[in-house]
């Protein structure tokens, strides 16, 4: 009743507001439900556009240069499908890296978790493998961060798990490390 008919594009009364409306979706990658999306819903008569970063093809990040630390990249094998990839890098961690890590006892070791989701799947097997583990994430209290980096320096722990979000928020010097 409050409409003002003057103001009303006639594409919408035609129903073909669908030509003139914008979709725009941002993500790391691209997956089958993200191209669905566009097929079934970009009718915009202007045409779709997908924008993708260029990635420098010169370097990689094995000649990154951390001082006194050694970093190893693995590529995971046997990731058959995008949704079994979570289960299927995890599974891989926890047999080929941290099994011989927690078997040699290799001390003084950070393990840096890339999202919170990560970083409590994590802490949940060492906890169950009963690992000498420090946990320093972003919800941790300082008397527990405080407590938990003195025991990885000073070697009485000896893997310290440490989320990104954790590093994003507090940026802290982390001393001890050498694995």
């Amino acid at each position: 009743p409050d409409t003002d008919f003057a103001r009303v594009r006639p594409y919408f009364l035609d129903g073909a507001a669908k030509m003139h409306r914008q979709l725009i979706v941002t993500s790391l990658f691209t997956d089958p439900e993200m191209q669905a999306l566009f097929r079934s819903h970009s009718f915009s008569k202007a045409g779709v556009m997908k924008l993708k970063k260029e990635v420098p093809k010169e370097g990689s990040l094995g000649q990154v240069m951390v001082s006194g630390l050694r970093q190893i990249f693995q590529s995971v094998p046997g990731v058959s499908s995008f949704h079994a990839e979570e289960d299927t890098r995890f599974a891989y961690f926890r047999d080929t890296i941290l099994s011989p890590l927690l078997r040699l006892g290799q001390g003084r070791t950070l393990i840096v978790a890339p999202s919170y989701l990560h970083y409590v799947r994590l802490r949940n097997e060492l906890i169950h493998r009963e690992a000498s583990a420090v946990f320093v994430c972003e919800y941790s209290r300082d008397s527990e961060i405080s407590r938990g980096r003195s025991h990885f320096y000073h070697g009485r722990k000896d893997i310290m798990l440490y989320s990104g979000r954790a590093h994003f928020f507090r940026r802290l010097q982390l001393r001890g490390v050498q694995n």
